[in-house]
């Protein structure tokens, strides 16, 4: 797309990959960006998987994560490393990032403390069995520094690529330990239909506060209820939230009136072309 666009074969690119941005930063060329709205990039946590029941071990996770590494190897952005489950651009966003700060001293402080100790390779053991988890998706794109970082608390990931056809199959089946998804929507409801659904969160007080949340039509209590339920998700450790991903297209100066809607989609209606 990046060289179609260089030869005057398009007038607009998306999905621009990063190191293309500064090609098309250059006069002659503007860009359309911007955040995602909705769930960020995050692996999700089956928590009705034996190791994940625990709450130390998710907790252990979220702490034994570096964002800022994983935003700025594969995004070139520090800026995108997660600060909550919902992303920066979404209504209701509420800012968690101390609570997503990396500390793989008090990741392994919470293992200890759980009875889970390092084995002859450092990977975790306790009552005979290995800290090992699963990990599925579709299209990687950092999990590979996430097994690393993990590693060094002691957890082992193994990473499961998995057809579009078949991910579906899996997660329905619950046959992981976390699986690497987002969800797109400019409202914080996509938190209900994220984690109160058909999901892995165990926890049937969290899914109902999710649904109260959705269906109450007073703003304050929504409001409310959606911060409450973003500061359970992570403090708990049902979903591991990774980077906010950010959505760039690039234009020919030639292109006018291409905007984005509340979704981040594009929006043709007034888009005109000159020359």
């Amino acid at each position: 797309r990046s060289g179609a666009l260089s030869a005057g074969q398009l007038d607009v690119a998306t999905a621009l990959a990063p190191q293309d941005r500064e090609r098309f930063s250059a006069p002659g060329w503007s860009l359309l960006t911007r955040t995602a709205p909705g769930v960020d990039l995050s692996l999700y946590v089956n928590t009705r998987r034996t190791a994940l029941r625990e709450a130390a071990v998710r907790q252990a996770l979220q702490k034994g994560i570096d964002r800022e590494a994983v935003a700025t190897t594969f995004l070139s952005s520090r800026k995108l490393a997660a600060t909550s489950v919902l992303s920066s651009t979404t209504p209701g966003y509420t800012d968690l990032g101390d609570r997503l700060a990396h500390d793989p001293a008090g990741a392994r402080r919470l293992l200890d403390k759980a009875g889970w100790r390092p084995g002859a390779d450092g990977i975790r053991v306790k009552n005979g069995v290995r800290l090992r988890l699963d990990a599925v998706f579709v299209r990687q794109q950092s999990l590979e520094l996430v097994q690393q970082q993990l590693k060094d608390i002691g957890v082992e990931l193994r990473l499961r690529q998995l057809t579009v056809s078949r991910f579906p199959e899996v997660l329905a089946a619950g046959s992981y330990d976390l699986s690497l998804q987002s969800a797109n929507r400019a409202d914080p409801d996509v938190l209900t239909t994220a984690f109160a659904g058909g999901t892995p969160v165990a926890d049937a007080r969290l899914r109902s506060e999710l649904r109260r949340a959705t269906s109450s039509t007073d703003e304050a209590t929504r409001s409310s209820l959606f911060a409450a339920a973003q500061r359970r998700l992570v403090d708990e450790g049902h979903v591991l939230p990774l980077n906010e991903t950010e959505e760039t297209a690039a234009l020919s100066t030639r292109v006018h009136g291409l905007t984005r809607d509340a979704s981040n989609r594009l929006v043709l209606h007034d888009t005109w072309t000159t020359g």
